[in-house]
């Protein structure tokens, strides 16, 4: 039986590589019929957050102006539309991190099986087969989620402050 492979997991590198991020950031750059819908999405559900407030101020203004006689119709119709806004915009943002993240992940899966049969029969060798094969399809779902929600909370994030 041959020695154990050195295993490219094994080894803990403690800096961010932004060009590596970058470059997975540009493969979903194909997508932007998911990505502006998504980018609109985290807009508007953060302008959806920082209105609750408002219109909560709003409300509390009117009434102690006009006291017991305040009309609560504007300010409910204000919520109702901020909230039915905010559930729209949460559905939107859903379906597309989904279809980005299966896409994405269809996309990065595809390349990195064609580069595995581009390799010399020697790479197999010295590593598992079962391990490249496992390796590659779950590290592929794990970066096409992290870009697709990690985007969503970049825009979200951002637009909220």
């Amino acid at each position: 039986m041959s020695a154990p492979a050195y295993q490219q997991e094994d080894e803990f590198k403690a800096r961010l590589d932004a060009g590596l991020w970058w470059q997975l950031f540009k493969r979903a750059l194909h997508l932007k019929r998911y990505l502006v819908p998504l980018t609109v999405g985290a807009v508007v559900i953060a302008a959806c957050d920082a209105s609750f407030a408002l219109i909560t101020r709003w409300t509390i203004d009117g009434v102690v102006r006009d006291g017991a006689a305040a009309n609560f119709t504007g300010y409910i119709a204000a919520y109702l539309a901020a909230t039915l806004l905010l559930c729209v915009s949460v559905w939107v943002f859903i379906e597309c991190a989904g279809n980005i993240s299966n896409r994405l992940a269809h996309d990065i899966r595809r390349d990195g099986f064609a580069k595995l049969q581009s390799l010399e029969f020697a790479f197999y060798d010295t590593r598992p087969v079962g391990w490249l094969i496992t390796r590659l399809t779950g590290d592929c779902d794990r970066l096409a989620r992290v870009i697709a929600w990690g985007f969503l909370d970049i825009v979200w994030g951002c637009t909220y402050l």
